[in-house]
């Protein structure tokens, strides 16, 4: 019998394999069970429960990837896990007393903005604001994500009325490295992409347009900007690109029919094919795979995530002009770095990786600490 200690992780899967890996949440919750599983001392099982939309080739496209257990969330009462780590979503009240009472930890683990989330949901009503339900649980402890701390820390502990643990970001370069993903140099004319998802004030395109609208507006920068493309929008439900074209009327670049609305891509596929330099604004979500996607492949980023200011090139918060500038530098003389911007990135978000000892040595304290208690 193994003297692991065995870990749950709840995940959500999606219908299509091209789905797979878009959601920032899964993706965390797949690169922390690869930290575990590293780390030698602990069985990690997924509980799915949406099970219906498993198929082989789905199962086959994530083995691929990661190593990968399951169980189907109605089976979930028959097995003893000594930590379920609620990611994609939370069991249920029954599910939830009967594992406690069999001696499991229940830890919500936080990947999201929960206070920015839930309020948009309360001040903004359509089809994507759902709240979680986190607050109606007694969890054990919460697990927050460093770049959550400002402003969820104490959100949660007065709605959880638990421990607040913050712990280490965790990020793998599995699903970008890639020959076809490299950076290349295509021409001295730059197409810009934005990727933000316009879901939420945290993550949407405006900020990192008038970034661009900063650059462009330079005369010399005229010429060096083909098109900025603004992502996630065309397919959106809820976006409303009236109001967007009247608040960008007035922008160089609106005027000059430079702004392209586009549907959703994957980032590395519209950046091997089409664009150049990537352009980000974030608002409280200081760390994001998008930068540490981009950067492992030697793509130039520009962005504010002030918790991960070496990773491409950065600008302070709301800083629009400063944010101009750096693009600017970056258009002039990106590829005359490249080679030294790669090795660059690469060697620091080495920390960040489900193989790196460090990391794997704080979550065994960590997961230690609870199964103390």
């Amino acid at each position: 019998m193994s003297s692991k200690s065995k870990i749950g992780i709840t995940l959500n899967l999606p219908k299509t394999i091209n789905e797979l890996f878009t959601n920032g949440i899964r993706q965390n919750a797949l690169f922390f069970s690869e930290l575990l599983i590293n780390i030698g001392k602990y069985e990690v099982c997924f509980i799915i429960n949406n099970s219906s939309n498993i198929t082989e080739s789905l199962i086959k496209e994530i083995k691929n990837k990661f190593r990968f257990n399951y169980i189907d969330y109605s089976e979930l009462i028959n097995y003893k896990f000594d930590i379920i780590f609620s990611f994609g979503f939370i069991i249920s009240k029954e599910y939830f007393k009967i594992t406690s009472q069999k001696g499991t930890k229940n830890i919500y683990y936080n990947c999201g903005n929960s206070f920015i989330i839930d309020s948009e949901s309360c001040l903004f009503t359509h089809a994507n604001n759902k709240i979680a339900g986190y607050a109606n649980y007694t969890f054990d402890e919460c697990w927050n994500l460093p770049h959550m701390t400002n402003t969820n820390h104490h959100y949660l502990k007065t709605f959880l009325r638990c421990k607040i643990v913050e712990v280490p970001y965790v990020w793998s370069n599995v699903l970008v490295d890639s020959e076809q993903n490299k950076y290349v140099k295509r021409s001295n004319k730059k197409k810009i992409a934005i990727f933000e998802p316009n879901l939420s004030i945290m993550k949407w395109a405006l900020p990192a347009l008038l970034v661009c609208e900063n650059a462009y507006r330079c005369e010399e920068f005229v010429d060096k900007i083909d098109k900025v493309y603004l992502t996630n929008i065309t397919n959106s439900k809820v976006f409303n690109l009236d109001n967007l074209n009247q608040v960008v009327m007035s922008l160089n670049l609106k005027k000059d029919s430079k702004i392209h609305i586009e549907a959703r891509y994957n980032s590395l596929y519209l950046m091997s094919t089409v664009t150049d330099i990537v352009v980000s604004h974030t608002w409280e979500n200081w760390l994001n795979n998008l930068y540490f996607d981009i950067a492992w492949m030697g793509w130039p980023i520009i962005h504010n995530g002030k918790f991960c200011k070496e990773v491409g090139y950065y600008y302070e918060e709301f800083d629009y002009e400063m944010g101009g500038n750096v693009l600017k530098d970056a258009i002039l003389n990106h590829h005359d770095n490249a080679e030294e911007y790669l090795i660059r990135n690469r060697l620091y978000i080495q920390k960040y990786l489900p193989t790196n000892v460090e990391l794997q040595k704080q979550y065994e304290v960590l997961i230690s600490n609870v199964l103390a208690c």
